[in-house]
């Protein structure tokens, strides 16, 4: 629940800073990626907990299907989402954005929670790292091809 009260805010905010604007730039295109897959995590959650049930699996189908919208090659959002399924959300940052014509890349810092000495998972093993999201412009959208 607090995931999608954070995501609606966040949607929010992003519609009143930008009224004017028709195009998301890049980084509001990886901002709602982020979006995306919590809203694909709830609804597995969702699923689990209700069983089989239409309105649950059609959720769940609908989450996904929006989530693979914003990349440049659906098939591949698969592979490049599974990663990004791991991250504790709210501990994503955005770092920078460069737009080059119709490339961009942008560049979000994360929190890697590791394990300790006995292979156990351990909290307070914490380091930060970044990742490289690579978008192409086709018509008109800002679509993630690569994420590095």
């Amino acid at each position: 629940m607090k995931k999608w009260l954070i995501g609606g805010i966040l949607l929010l905010a992003l519609a009143a800073v930008f009224p004017w604007s028709k195009e998301q730039s890049p980084s509001v295109v990886v901002e709602t990626v982020f979006v995306r897959i919590a809203n694909v995590k709830d609804a597995v959650k969702k699923t689990k907990e209700e069983g089989s049930s239409k309105e649950a699996a059609r959720e769940l189908a609908e989450s996904r299907a929006s989530l693979q919208n914003t990349f440049l090659h659906p098939r591949k959002a698969k592979l490049i989402v599974f990663p990004l399924m791991m991250l504790d959300l709210e501990k994503v940052e955005l770092v920078e954005e460069r737009v080059d014509g119709k490339t961009a890349r942008v560049i979000i810092e994360y929190t890697v929670v590791g394990f300790g000495q006995r292979a156990a998972f351990d909290e307070s093993v914490q380091k930060r790292d970044r990742m490289t999201f690579r978008l192409k412009k086709e018509k008109g959208r800002w679509l993630i091809a690569d994420i590095g």
